[in-house]
């Protein structure tokens, strides 16, 4: 009597035990890949100071093997001397940045005004972080106070002070009167 006793007791305590509840959980699966900004600035700077100001509308970050990042709605760029004085403003249709190779590829349009005045316009640019130089291998139109001068194969600093176009295809004087400031 004793044992059916013991036996009612657990079997009625293990009936009194919550029933286990299935929970269910929800996993989202987000594509780590992609990383995607609105209206960012970035700004690179070299020993603590400032060099270039970067704003764009949407900036894209694959986070790929080859991670890139990339300026699909175009770029404005401002860049500085020692004294934070812009030297020179920059605006393009597009732009990625290789990471691994420290490079910023421009694209589409590119104009550039110097503080001197010169203007410089071309569809590609390609910015040598580490050697701090800008390069094109594509037609380029400088466009000065006195003259127009085109051809292939541009150099410049980072900041746009100092340029060099070899390959020069055409020289243009301008008339200082039709040059409007």
């Amino acid at each position: 009597m004793r044992g059916i006793i013991i036996l009612s007791l657990v079997l009625t305590v293990l009936a009194c035990q919550p029933e286990e509840k299935q929970t269910t959980t929800t996993h989202y699966q987000y594509n780590t890949e992609i990383e995607q900004a609105k209206n960012v600035e970035i700004l690179y700077s070299e020993e603590g100071k400032v060099r270039v100001k970067i704003e764009a509308p949407i900036l894209v970050r694959h986070n790929t093997k080859d991670p890139y990042s990339e300026f699909p709605d175009g770029i404005k760029g401002e860049f500085y001397n020692d004294n934070l004085q812009p030297t020179s403003y920059l605006k393009a249709c597009y732009a990625t940045k290789k990471e691994r190779q420290n490079e910023v590829h421009i694209y589409e349009d590119i104009e550039v005004l110097t503080t001197k005045g010169d203007m410089i316009l071309t569809e590609k640019l390609i910015w040598q972080e580490k050697s701090k130089r800008i390069f094109s291998d594509t037609i380029v139109t400088i466009i000065t106070k006195t003259e127009e001068i085109t051809g292939t194969s541009f150099e410049a600093t980072q900041d746009f002070s100092e340029y060099t176009i070899r390959n020069i295809s055409g020289i243009k004087r301008v008339d200082k009167n039709q040059i409007r400031d």
